[in-house]
């Protein structure tokens, strides 16, 4: 089999994201067992959501592919108010990925919300960012390209033999020079498998010490990830528990930071 698209699902489909149906998302689910469909979306607060569902026949499932499902708006953003609180998840079908951090087979998706008359709602991340984004290109005539850079330290027992460098080095550093380069790159993998367009991922400069009487010390490693957001479709994007850069590039896609 090849390697190439890197998305899983891509190549079980066998053609771009963009090109995805419904239908084309519950064969997948029929034909890999497919336990959990998973709705996806960020919150008011900037904060992942998930809603989970088990599919009960082919037509709940496409019900859900298509129409997505309510939810309580009013504890997902301030200033709705409880009797104007429903809202919809709206599945983006180019968006779907199998997710690599479930227990059980999953199909996830990303989602925009709408309003009860199933416009798009005004106080979602997702509408502020794509309205301004329209907005620069048509007063403007530009289109909105951003690269987003993630870093994150990784801790380990002040015991563990000292093997980094000084703290101005590290920067491409490889194993054993540098901590945590089976999970960085894992990670890196796990990304690709999902459909993020990943450029690379490396160790960057850096060196966390920390001294404190009465406890035990230790000593962190810095790492990087750098990718970019596209405009179609555009996509959720993970980091690791803190800082971290990925760098995602594809050809004739304009990117744009998109909430998802």
């Amino acid at each position: 089999m090849s390697a190439f698209p890197a998305s899983k699902l891509e190549k079980t489909l066998g053609k771009p994201p963009g090109e995805w149906t419904a239908e084309d998302l519950a064969r997948i689910v029929d034909e890999e067992d497919i336990g959990l469909v998973t709705l996806m979306h960020v919150g008011g607060d900037g904060v992942l959501k998930a809603l989970d569902f088990v599919p009960q026949t082919r037509a709940h499932l496409l019900g859900i592919l298509r129409h997505g499902e309510r939810a309580d708006g009013s504890s997902l953003f301030d200033g709705l108010p409880s009797g104007a609180s429903d809202i919809r998840l709206k599945p983006r079908i180019a968006t779907a990925f199998l997710s690599p951090f479930s227990p059980v087979p999953t199909l996830a998706l990303l989602c925009g919300h709408c309003d009860r008359e199933g416009r798009p709602l005004p106080q979602s991340p997702d509408t502020i960012v794509r309205r301004a984004f329209d907005r620069l290109r048509d007063e403007a005539g530009l289109e909105y390209w951003a690269l987003g850079e993630v870093e994150y330290f990784l801790g380990r027992p002040a015991n563990d033999v000292e093997i980094e460098r000084r703290r101005d080095r590290g920067y491409h550093a490889t194993s054993p020079f540098v901590a945590g380069e089976g999970m960085r790159r894992r990670a890196l993998r796990h990304l690709a498998d999902m459909g993020v367009a990943v450029k690379y991922a490396h160790a960057e400069v850096g060196l966390v010490d920390e001294r404190r009487t009465g406890a035990a010390s230790g000593s962190s490693t810095r790492s990087s990830w750098d990718w970019r957001r596209f405009r179609r479709p555009p996509t959720r994007s993970f980091s690791p528990a803190g800082p971290c850069s990925i760098s995602r590039t594809k050809k004739g896609s304009p990117a744009v930071s998109i909430p998802s």
